[in-house]
C-alpha cells in the first residue's frame, strides 16, 4: 500500500489472535530490558515496526496480541516493565482453592 506494508488476515472482518505464553521469562539485558517485551510493546504502542532489511514501516491490522505469564515470584520470571503494561489489561487468576478443587 502507499502507507508501507500491512500485515493483516486475508479474511475481511475476521482478526488474527497472536498467543504469547510465558512472556516474563525473556531475561534482561544489561540495560535492563526484556527485548522481546519491548517490541511487543512497540508493536502495540505504534501498530507496526520498521523492518530492518530495507526500513519499511510493517502496520498491522486486525491483530491482537493475548500473553500468559505466571508470578514474577516464580523461579526464573520476571517482572514485566510499567512502560509494557500500560498497554495491555491485566487479569490475575490465583491457583484454585482446596474447596475448587
Amino acid at each position: 500500500t502507499p502507507n508501507g506494508i500491512v500485515l493483516s488476515p486475508i479474511q475481511l472482518n475476521k482478526w488474527l489472535v497472536l498467543f504469547c505464553d510465558e512472556i516474563n521469562l525473556p531475561d534482561m539485558d544489561k540495560y535492563g530490558t526484556q527485548r522481546v517485551i519491548s517490541f511487543l510493546r512497540q508493536m502495540m504502542e505504534h501498530g507496526g515496526f520498521y523492518r530492518n532489511s530495507d526500513q519499511a514501516w510493517v502496520q498491522f491490522e486486525r491483530i491482537q496480541f493475548v500473553g500468559a505469564c505466571n508470578p514474577p515470584t516464580d523461579p526464573g520470571r520476571k517482572p514485566l516493565t510499567h512502560r509494557f503494561l500500560r498497554h495491555v489489561p491485566v487479569v490475575y487468576v490465583d491457583y484454585p482453592g482446596e474447596v475448587s478443587l
